[in-house]
């Protein structure tokens, strides 16, 4: 997932010049996967702390 910022930082400093599918993937990718493990970590949390604590 950090291949995305990566490609971000290397064009702002004119290293590579992106074409519009690397821009959108740059910025999509780290936002679907931090989407994702935000909900496998909000599920775990739910399951083995909620869930075992009783409450």
């Amino acid at each position: 997932p950090t291949q995305g910022p990566l490609l971000l930082f290397a064009a702002a400093f004119d290293e590579v010049t992106l074409a519009p599918w690397q821009l959108i993937y740059a910025v999509v990718y780290p936002l679907v996967c931090a989407m994702l493990l935000y909900r496998l970590a909000h599920r775990l949390f739910i399951r083995y702390v909620i869930e075992r604590s009783g409450v």
